[in-house]
């Protein structure tokens, strides 16, 4: 994934969550797991702006694309979720929504370390 490409994600990931605009690079920030103290935005930018992507947050980025979100919806501010409620689910839509949650996990332990 390249920074032009993760810009798009944001316009298409804000109309996929319902948003009458793109993500701003916070919410994605939040949706790939970091934290209000990591400044959330700020990795996001500096990929946007050419610094390598790592691709388990490609892989999450193109997951949430199709449509998979953790059961919930994605947190995109601390007091904030957006996307589809957990819907009935098939066993192979299942299994690629936890997937996605494990990969959201890994993210998460990669940005804390």
């Amino acid at each position: 994934m390249t920074g032009h490409e993760m810009i798009a994600a944001r316009a298409a990931l804000g109309r996929l969550w319902g948003l009458p605009r793109p993500l701003n690079r916070t919410e994605l920030g939040f949706a790939l797991g970091y934290g209000a103290h990591q400044r959330p935005g700020q990795n996001v930018s500096r990929w946007e702006k050419g610094v390598e992507i790592p691709e388990p947050v490609a892989i999450l980025i193109e997951l949430y694309k199709l449509g998979f979100t953790p059961d919930g919806g994605v947190l995109i501010a601390p007091d904030r979720r957006v996307g589809p409620p957990a819907p009935e689910r098939s066993a192979r839509v299942q299994e690629v929504a936890t997937v996605a949650e494990r990969l959201l996990d890994a993210v998460s332990r990669v940005v804390e370390a």
